[in-house]
């Protein structure tokens, strides 16, 4: 009978462990696996590899590493540490890790280092003696390391007075000097204190022990580390399974796409995104990171009680709140200055020249310029007549300033828990007189109240002022006239007028307020009154609580374009004609105001409990219901007689240059909601998650769905397999 047991809890560990993903965890990423695919390869291919199938990103200068040079490694599926041990170990190239970066850099061999070493072997295993595969074996303070076989074991060269640090998932990380030993047997403890974690999951929290699905988290203090203007962009890396991709690093302008394990549809591919529990609060691009407590991300079965909207996955804000204590006062900034990560690299004059020349030769025709006329435009003898513009250093700064300001004041007593903040942040353009700036306001204050023994009250509240700044051209514009601008044309006459540039503008002048400006601000206000009701007089674990949350968002947008001018040097009377584009002849005005509201109700019952100290019931049901509602309204004016006066009422009274617009939209949905979690003694877990949606989307008789989801989960750690 023992023995049958015994095969049955082997096979239903392998049946699980096929079936059902691992419980959530933070981004322990020096396990991520990937899969080579050949033996041999450049370094430069190695890289694209596991910047494919990781989501970590190598950082490199072309001056020290040769991405050509070849490379040799088995071929399968390896953790990221292994496969860097053996691509570069016989290689004059180190690695470290930062965060989710991976940075290459030269490294002399020393033939005096490589004799102190000596070999070290040893074997890692946990509590109940089983070997651990795949756990990290690392010479503290170097790169030098290796993860452990099939057996737990592992062979390392190391330092006579190394010290080995042994990690692995879900335990407590050993630090084990080496000293006179060369076999070593290590033994490591579960770190019971990160499965006793609380973590945010749907309308709710769990222990980190008890989670069945699929989920990562990060903290806020992990997140803060980030210095980006941009909390999606702090996101990058940190949770497992998450891409992040900007393409827009226009100041204000650079929104992110997020996609949790990839796409799933062929259209909206965006998570769904809730704040404090609320959705329709916007993307994480504006989020202060400073007020973040955690970020969880639910994924598969965990986010079936998001219904409809959580195909894509659901990422889960909270924010920080009041934490038992005296008040602590806290501020922090940021200073620092932003670069282009890489621009395209733009012929010179004198190579662009001969160019032209062949084309000319080819096409049968003379040659545009002679030998002495490309001389000229290689040693800069005559800028004026022949110059060689580097049109990107013309129009572009090296870098922009950017910077983030943030106090808070946090603390708790018996009756009042509190978190008050507030912050600045502000980023400048890349370009040269720049007309481009982003500036943000924001302020946040969460307030719980126990009014009674069993019932408490919490009000949050939030603000954020947005103020966007950009030139009247856009961006894609700009670049777009950048890369096709003649180098040998000058930008700027002796004296600093503009030249003409191209028919398109003047890169130089087109990057300030000269042909007019877009200005666009945004106010946003979010508001909870959330209420808790503890029924011990009912039952033990019961609770019932609810909330209202009730958003205003308003944008104002103004386009200003003006004419743009340009200038013709008379070089024998030494005199400058003023010439306007024809293309912006006259001046033109559009606004637009585009307010929003967004109100949820939500109602739930709770229940939480432990039977007998070994049966564990945690259930939630509940009803929600939502209602968002925009419209906007504008109106704009051409062919203004002065660019004076930057108002509508200003235009032209031609029927034909005025205009006006206006739209409006609804949406709605409704939902019950449920979720039932048992455990048994913290071992054996199921899960069952549902909602009952009903969409504004679909016509009258089809607008309800039923979405569940199931989890199982088995805590081997806590097995007797003797």
């Amino acid at each position: 009978m023992k023995k049958f047991l015994s095969i049955m809890r082997i096979l239903t560990l392998f049946l699980f462990l096929s079936i059902f993903a691992s419980f959530a965890g933070k981004s322990y990423s020096q396990n991520a696996m990937v899969n080579i695919r050949e033996a041999n390869m450049s370094i430069g291919e190695f890289i694209d590899q596991v910047e494919n199938q990781t989501d970590y990103l190598f950082v490199y200068s072309k001056n020290e590493l040769d991405t050509k040079q070849t490379v040799s490694l088995k071929a399968g599926r390896k953790t990221v540490l292994r496969c860097l041990n053996e691509a570069f170990k016989s290689t004059p190239v180190k690695y470290v890790f930062e965060n989710d970066y991976i940075v290459l850099t030269a490294r002399e061999m020393s033939l005096i280092a490589q004799q102190s070493k000596k070999k070290i072997s040893g074997t890692v295993l946990d509590e109940q003696g089983e070997p651990v595969t795949g756990a990290n074996v690392i010479e503290k303070g170097t790169t030098n390391g290796i993860t452990t076989d099939a057996g737990g074991r592992f062979t390392l060269n190391a330092g006579e007075e190394a010290t080995l640090q042994i990690s692995y998932i879900g335990y407590i990380t050993q630090e084990i000097p080496v000293k006179n030993r060369t076999d070593l047997t290590v033994t490591l403890v579960e770190d019971l204190q990160k499965l006793e974690e609380v973590v945010v999951v749907g309308y709710g929290t769990q222990k980190r022990g008890l989670v069945t699905g699929a989920l990562s988290v990060t903290g806020g203090d992990e997140i803060v580390q980030s210095k980006t203007q941009n909390l999606s962009l702090s996101l990058q890396g940190r949770l497992p399974g998450v891409v992040i991709n900007n393409r827009n690093g226009e100041p204000g302008s650079d929104f992110t796409s997020v996609n949790i394990r990839g796409r799933s549809t062929t259209g909206n591919n965006d998570p769904l995104i809730l704040i404090d529990g609320i959705a329709n609060r916007g993307s994480l691009d504006r989020i202060n990171p400073n007020d973040i407590e955690s970020v969880t991300v639910l994924k598969d079965a965990s986010a079936a009680i998001y219904g409809s909207r959580s195909a894509n996955g659901v990422i889960l804000v909270t924010t920080k709140r009041g934490k038992e204590g005296k008040p602590m006062i806290s501020y922090a900034y940021n200073v620092g200055l932003q670069t282009p990560t890489r621009l395209a690299e733009l012929t010179d004059a004198a190579t662009y020249a001969q160019v032209l020349n062949e084309i000319e030769t080819y096409a049968g025709r003379p040659a545009r310029y002679t030998d002495a006329e490309i001389q000229k435009f290689r040693d800069g003898s005559d800028p004026v007549h022949y110059p060689n513009t580097d049109w990107f250093s013309e129009a572009l700064s090296k870098t922009a300033l950017q910077q983030r300001h943030n106090v808070s004041i946090r603390g708790a007593n018996d009756r009042v828990a509190y978190y008050v903040g507030g912050g600045y942040s502000g980023q400048d353009g890349i370009y040269r007189n720049s007309s481009t700036f982003y500036k943000q306001y924001e302020i946040r204050s969460n307030i719980d109240m126990k009014v009674t023994k069993n019932f408490t009250l919490s009000v949050d509240l939030s603000g954020r002022v947005e103020d966007q700044h950009y030139s009247g051209e856009n961006a894609s514009q700009i670049f777009w006239i950048l890369t096709r601008s003649f180098p040998t044309e000058p930008a700027r006459y002796p004296n600093g007028l503009p030249t003409y540039g191209t028919n398109e503008g003047n890169p130089v002048t087109l990057v300030t307020d000269e042909p007019g400006y877009r200005n666009y601000k945004k106010n946003i206000f979010n508001s909870t009154v959330t209420a808790r009701i503890d029924l011990p007089w009912i039952t033990q674990g019961l609770s019932v609580d609810g909330y209202a949350a009730f958003d205003k968002a308003a944008e104002d947008r103004k386009d200003w374009h003006t004419p743009s001018y340009y200038y013709e040097w008379d070089e024998a009377a030494d005199t400058y004609e003023k010439h306007v584009y024809s293309n912006r002849v006259k001046a033109s005005l559009s606004q637009e105001y585009k307010p929003t509201s967004n109100l949820t109700l939500n109602a739930k019952v709770n229940y939480n409990r432990t039977f007998g100290q070994v049966h564990g019931v945690d259930a939630v049901a509940g009803f929600e219901q939502n209602e968002f509602k925009g419209h906007n309204y504008g109106g704009s004016r051409n062919n203004y007689l002065s660019t004076a006066i930057d108002q509508l009422f200003a235009g032209s009274s031609n029927k034909e240059d005025i205009n006006n617009f206006g739209s409006a939209y609804e949406q709605a949905r409704r939902s019950l909601f449920g979720r039932f979690a048992y455990d048994y003694a913290g071992k054996y877990m199921a899960q069952f998650n549902f909602r009952y949606d009903g969409s504004y989307i679909f016509a009258s008789g089809e607008r309800w769905g039923f979405f569940p989801g199931v989890s199982l989960g088995w805590r081997l750690s806590e097995e007797r397999m003797s």
